[in-house]
Order: C-alpha cells, then structure tokens, then sequence
C-alpha cells in the first residue's frame, strides 16, 4: 500500500484503546524506528518498530505475563511482491 495509507494505519491503530506509542526505538539490528505497545489481550503484548520514513514494520516482540522473560522477536528485513519462489534468508 501507498506510504500515507500505511502512514494513515499507523496513526489510527496509535489511537485505538490498548495501543501506546512508545516514542523513538531501535530494534536488534540498531535500525531507528518508533514504536507501538499493542495490550492484545490481558497477558500478551506486542511492541511494534516501525521505520517512520517508509512505514514499514522493522520488527515485532511478544511478551506474556504467563511466561515471565519470555519474549518472541521477529524482525523484518525485506517486504515486497515477487513472482519469485521463497527463500530462506542468511544470517547478517
């Protein structure tokens, strides 16, 4: 989707009850983003770090309150359309 689309998600999932911006972060990799604590349910929570000049999404963390420590990351390092079969990424 366009950048403002994606811009536009943003803002309106910031505004919705249970999300709050966390302000300036930077996932594992050191890339620079904002991010979004998401309460989706009462013992799991999700911090999002999106890339503010694109919109993409540089990674996502789950914690559980079941679980303490626990956190599940993943991190995005490419998103596009291809006509081309999967593979799976080397390590940087």
């Amino acid at each position: 989707m366009p950048p403002k689309v994606r811009a536009a998600t943003y803002r309106m999932l910031a505004a919705m009850p249970g999300v709050t911006a966390v302000g300036a972060v930077t996932d594992e990799r050191g890339r620079k983003g904002v991010g979004l604590h998401v309460r989706v349910m009462r013992e799991v929570a999700d911090t999002l770090v999106i890339d503010p000049e694109s919109s993409f999404v540089l990674s996502m963390s789950r914690t559980t309150s079941n679980v303490p420590g626990e956190v599940d990351k993943t991190l995005y390092l490419q998103a596009g359309w291809t006509d081309s079969a999967p593979r799976i990424p080397t390590l940087p």
